[in-house]
């Protein structure tokens, strides 16, 4: 962690700081003193433009589906329609954002009034792409500390911080069945696998929560590149969890845009709509600083170039977008400058972005974690025979026994989908089949380490271990498939990320059943995990009132798959679990002597009224009643019955049932599920 001396804002004291950073302290070189370049575990310092081995992005408006339907990536959630504007979701606190802390002026930046300005900037110094260019903290932290300490009206003492998130450490692995040990390097490179990393982990979270050096005003969170333009939903979920710590401290957390090196009008498009919809849809107040978006809009020559990213004015760029959303004013008015013209492009998107007209909603983007939009009432699986495949298996048995959802082996081709192991080194002949005329998604997860060492090596291997090829790790797994060209039939698992949060709820939560087999809730887990990602739908059930029951484990284990699952798929630092079961496994059609009836609820409490409205697709004459339902905090978790009718003669051989919402809630609004229905004569 690169800290700076806290500094009292003084006319005189400031020109001495501004010497000291533009001429150079100590080196006589007239430059400013810069970090060293960022790169991976293998890198040059040259860096590269990210590329999409972690996802493809489709050339269309939409996907298209196994059955010829188009999903664009927010046809679950949608954006509002321009009559209301949704509220954000503020957490636990149905108060959080209506306190003093909410209210502050703009030209009040210490927000518990000590007489510090104290401000944690996180970023990384390497990408986990090899040669890819990280986004380092440290010079924008620099030149935020004295841009601040430039400023005449602040009388704080300004302490900017600058938080490295990359880590590395050797730990010994039990790999297969035998437990044979190798010791194997693992890399921390997701803000995800950061909030986790073992190794410090209870300074690092004392440290965010505002309890370490420094009780934090502000913390600007940042990320790796490579990681916000291939797996956006995987940068969401660290960002959220982190968002919340930071919260959870008092402090008010940022969303730092960064941008891609090689940056143009075009790439930073659908970069700044992924971190738009992240701050959108973030479960606390998570304002957006676009400073991707202010240097994508310089001239060529009053850009820079370097060997590091960012480039020394690409870093003074940013530190100006941090003070403008701090202070509201351009940093042109510190003493501080490097180039005013930086500064106020930064003052520019700042002011654009706070009117809200900004677009946050990405055209169809394909990851390994995209939402597969079945609503087929019976699924169709294989899998490869595995032990492990067969306890997942009962897994998802269990979740889809919850759901009224019937599961079958094989059927006509193509099926649903098949499932396997995704390493490539150990057994692949095991591994998960890509086959389009066969399978609609194939899926893949990581096989478990041994539970020799285990319970510890899970921990580690969010991101990246040993090289950038070896997928024995969750975004190992997700970026091989794109790196092969498996997208958009194949889909990834993260075992080791449904593992690490359900420990969170489970602190003594071992991994394992036995010496190798997964244990039985983190196999419903993965279920819970499959079903949503594949379909969209929500099967949770209230949670039981005894905490020390099996049921509730298993409870633990449904409720971090599915939010798992949701918040990788819709880039949301909420999951409302939209409840829309049919009454029975062997309710698959509708006719003219039987009916069939839908039960509909939320698991999470709405803050505002959210209205369902239910509509069939297609000419099939099926009757809806009622074809309006009203929940409120009072009556969320209580099913309403939704009956179907067939009305008359009608040629088509399946309807679909949609059910959407709307509300004032900005996570329970635009929502979708759709079952679709055989139709019987």
């Amino acid at each position: 962690m690169l800290s700076f001396l806290p500094l009292r804002c003084h006319p005189l004291w400031t020109l001495c700081l501004i010497s000291c950073l533009w001429i150079g302290c100590g080196d006589g070189s007239g430059e400013r003193p810069l970090p060293d370049a960022g790169g991976s575990e293998q890198s040059d310092a040259r860096g590269q433009t990210p590329t999409t081995d972690g996802a493809q992005a489709a050339s269309t408006d939409a996907e298209s589906l196994a059955d010829g339907s188009e999903i664009p990536l927010d046809a679950t959630i949608q954006g509002t329609d321009g009559q209301t504007t949704p509220t954000r979701d503020a957490g636990t606190d149905p108060e959080a954002d209506e306190g003093v802390d909410a209210a502050l002026p703009l030209d009040d930046p210490d927000r518990n009034e000590d007489g510090q300005l104290n401000i944690l900037v996180i970023g990384t110094n390497r990408s986990i792409e090899d040669r890819g260019e990280a986004f380092s903290p440290d010079q924008i932290a620099r030149d935020l500390q004295a841009i601040l300490s430039g400023d005449n009206a602040l009388d704080d003492t300004i302490n900017v911080v600058a938080e490295d998130i990359y880590r590395t450490q050797v730990i010994t692995t039990g790999y297969g069945q035998r437990g044979d040990n190798y010791d194997w390097p693992y890399h921390c490179h997701s803000l995800a696998q950061y909030f986790v990393w073992p190794d410090g982990r209870e300074g690092r979270l004392a440290n965010l929560l505002g309890n370490g050096e420094h009780d934090w005003d502000h913390v600007v969170i940042a990320g790796d590149p490579h990681i916000v333009s291939t797996l956006p939903g995987y940068h969401a979920l660290g960002i959220n969890q982190i968002a919340q710590a930071i919260t959870n401290g008092g402090a008010q957390p940022h969303l730092l845009m960064p941008w891609p090196r090689e940056s143009s009008a075009d790439s930073i498009t659908e970069f700044a709509k992924f971190t738009r919809r992240i701050s959108h849809f973030s479960a606390v107040d998570l304002p957006l600083i676009p400073a991707g978006i202010a240097w994508t809009g310089l001239s060529a020559e009053q850009r820079d170039t370097a060997a590091m990213h960012p480039t020394p004015k690409g870093a003074y760029l940013a530190a100006a977008a941090i003070y403008s959303q701090l202070l509201g004013r351009s940093a042109s008015s510190s003493e501080y400058t490097v180039d005013d013209a930086l500064a106020d492009a930064a003052m520019t998107a700042y002011t654009e972005e706070s009117q809200g007209q900004a677009d946050w909603t990405p055209r169809a983007f394909v990851t390994a974690f995209h939402a597969g939009g079945i609503s087929d009432r019976v699924l169709n699986f294989n899998h490869t025979g595995t032990s492990s495949e067969r306890g997942i298996l009962r897994g998802l048995r269990w979740v889809l026994g919850q759901a009224n959802v019937r599961l079958d082996n094989g059927g006509d081709a193509p099926i649903d989908f098949n499932y396997g192991r995704a390493n490539t080194e150990f057994e692949a002949h095991k591994r998960y089949r890509v086959a389009p005329d066969e399978f609609n998604y194939s899926i893949g997860f990581p096989m478990q380490d041994n539970s020799n060492h285990g319970n510890t090596s899970m921990l580690y291997g969010l991101d990246k271990r040993r090289s950038n090829d070896e997928n024995g790790t969750d975004l190992g797994v997700a970026r091989k498939m794109a790196r092969d060209g498996e997208l958009p039939h194949a889909r990834a698992v993260p075992i080791r990320t449904l593992f690490v949060r359900m420990k969170e709820f489970l602190p003594n939560l071992s991994a394992y059943a036995d010496g190798w087999h997964m244990n039985h809730d983190l196999d419903k887990a993965t279920g819970a995990f499959m079903y949503t990602m594949l379909t969209g739908h929500c099967a949770l059930p209230d949670e039981p009132a005894d905490q020390d029951s099996n049921e509730w484990r298993s409870w633990i284990a449904h409720k971090v798959g599915y939010e798992t699952a949701w918040q990788l798929m819709h880039l949301t630092g909420t999951a409302p679990c939209f409840r829309v079961l049919p009454e029975s496994a062997d309710s698959v059609s509708i006719g003219a002597n039987h009916p069939a009836a839908l039960s509909i609820s939320f698991a999470k409490e709405p803050r505002h009224p959210v209205t369902v409205t239910l509509t069939t697709e297609g000419g099939a004459a099926v009757g809806i009643d009622p074809s309006e339902l009203v929940f409120t905090a009072e009556n969320y978790n209580t099913p309403q019955v939704v009956e179907m009718s067939l009305n008359g003669q009608t040629p088509d051989q399946t309807v679909t049932l949609s059910a959407q919402t709307q509300s004032n809630d900005i996570g329970f609004n635009g929502l979708t599920d759709r079952w679709t229905y055989s139709v019987t004569r």
